[in-house]
């Protein structure tokens, strides 16, 4: 036993020794590999830096080795180089990027490679022979050890361009040059197509705004220079105005009695709003309605037979309805006291509107840059209609698409253009009342114009509040339309009852 132990002990000593010798071995090769690297990075660095700054005939050496691959880039290649010997030295590898900035990087480099090569070959006017004119350029400096004339992209770019100028031609090859460096720049930078989109949104937006912000400061710049032009040739040619000319008309209404005119005192809009009125609705007079029954209609007559039928009176017609005698003398057409007195509603308040919607009108069309003026605004029941006559120039589809910025700076619910009006060189903008004057049957029946015939019936009011009155004789075809709740059964009410006002059962039949 004792000689079995003593044979181990020296045993287990060699193979300690062998393991530290191995460490020994393998940390030597490691500093040595380690010292390796860090003076090769520092000559990189010292032929580099020598190449820079062109130091003699290394440095004139050196970055001719460099102008062969790169041409005209190789001061990049060189900065490129010091930084990667001084990584090396400090790390003891050379630097790693991830695959796809590599790619970027190689991209982005060879694009401009080929737009120096084309600068090169467009200063000296040659389409020929690239490779073989840019290796006797670069030999000419490596024989005199000189760096002075322009190679290009160096053969890198020389082979691309050789290759690309045939298949795109020269425009072409300025656009494929240019994809790929964006590409390359994309990629080295690790930038997604979705961050491009966003980011080419926000400049396109943003150059929309400021053309749009120019446009309306020129576009007021020009309009106040106009005015003024106006202004001074109003206030030159302005002669004293007469007694006549300063009176205003009077209204019969006591509704609209302070209401006249919507001319300013101010002189610089006296010709502007000179031409600016306003229609109103004009009651009848309020005195009692005569009711005047239509003249009795004659025993109708045939006037003439039908050919083929003979001459004699014997023939047996039908007897026409009016021609049979049928007593109504006693009948009374009915009082318009039997139909409802709706009270007038004061829209005193809408009329004070006028004058203030008549400048918003004018300032919102302005701040879009169209120049408009506002001649007429019609006060019906439910709405007011402003006719606006626009500039020289301007598209009625212009004033049209602005419906919902006339709606917001008017504070109305919703507004409706006419453009343009029909048999004038007008643009109606109808907006609805904030006060709502209800029509009633008596008073439109009492103001009627015609009230002897009896089929010409009072319908409503229009939009200016004036009494509209339809001939039934005319539409032998009647067809009312509308949407639930429109009024197509009121409709109906109005013209027979407009009917029966007039006429008796007996000639109504």
């Amino acid at each position: 036993m004792a000689n079995t132990k003593a044979k181990s002990t020296p045993t287990k000593r060699t193979r300690k020794s062998t393991t530290k010798s191995t460490r020994k071995t393998t940390k030597k090769k490691n500093n040595d590999s380690r010292l390796i690297r860090s003076v090769l990075g520092l000559l990189l660095i010292v032929l580099s830096v020598l190449g820079l700054f062109k130091f003699g005939i290394i440095g004139n050496f050196f970055d001719n080795i460099y102008r062969i691959l790169v041409g005209d880039s190789y001061p990049v290649l060189l900065i490129i180089s010091i930084f990667a010997g001084a990584f090396l030295i400090a790390t003891g590898r050379l630097p790693v990027m991830t695959p796809k900035r590599n790619f970027g990087f190689l991209f982005t480099y060879l694009g401009t490679l080929v737009i120096l090569h084309i600068i090169m070959f467009s200063k000296i006017e040659l389409y020929h022979n690239y490779n073989l004119i840019t290796w006797n350029t670069l030999s000419a400096d490596m024989a005199n050890f000189t760096v002075d004339k322009s190679v290009g992209g160096g053969m890198i770019g020389s082979y691309l361009y050789s290759i690309f100028m045939p298949l795109f031609s020269t425009w072409g090859t300025y656009f494929i040059t240019a994809l790929m460096i964006f590409v390359g720049i994309l990629m080295l930078f690790n930038v997604t197509m979705k961050q491009v989109a966003v980011v080419t949104t926000n400049i396109l937006v943003r150059v929309k705004h400021g053309f749009v912000a120019t446009k309306d400061a020129l576009s007021g710049h020009y309009s106040n220079y106009v005015d003024e032009r106006h202004s001074k040739k109003a206030a030159k040619d302005e002669t004293k105005p007469t007694s006549e000319s300063v009176k205003k008309a009077e209204r019969n209404d006591e509704r609209f009695k302070d209401v006249n005119s919507f001319a300013k005192d101010s002189p610089e809009s006296k010709k502007e709003e000179s031409d600016f009125q306003i229609d109103m609705p004009t009651p009848a007079p309020t005195a009692e309605s005569v009711h005047t029954e239509p003249e009795k209609v004659g025993s109708a007559q045939i006037m003439s037979k039908p050919y083929g039928i003979d001459n004699t009176d014997k023939k047996d017609l039908p007897t026409p309805v009016s021609a049979r005698s049928v007593d109504d003398d006693d009948y009374k057409l009915p009082s318009p006291d039997l139909l409802k007195q709706v009270p007038q509603v004061d829209q005193s308040g809408e009329v004070q509107l006028i004058d203030e919607n008549k400048d918003k009108l004018k300032q919102t069309f302005k701040s879009f840059g169209v120049n408009v003026e506002v001649k007429k605004a019609s006060l019906g029941p439910t709405i007011t209609k402003y006719e606006v006559q626009p500039a020289v120039g301007v598209k009625v589809s212009k004033i049209v698409n602005l419906a919902d910025d006339l709606a917001l700076a008017l504070a109305a619910k919703d507004i409706r253009i006419e453009a343009p009006i029909p048999g004038k060189s007008f643009v109606g903008i109808e907006v609805p009342n904030k006060t709502i004057s209800t029509v009633s049957f008596k008073d439109i029946t009492e103001n009627q114009k015609d009230k002897t015939h009896p089929l010409i019936v009072p319908l409503g009011k229009d939009v200016s509040g004036n009494i509209i009155e339809v001939n039934i004789t005319k539409m032998p075809h009647l067809l009312i339309a509308g949407s639930t709740g429109s009024g197509k059964s009121v409709a109906i009410n109005t013209i027979i009852t407009g009917i029966l006002m007039k006429l008796s059962p007996v000639k109504l039949s």
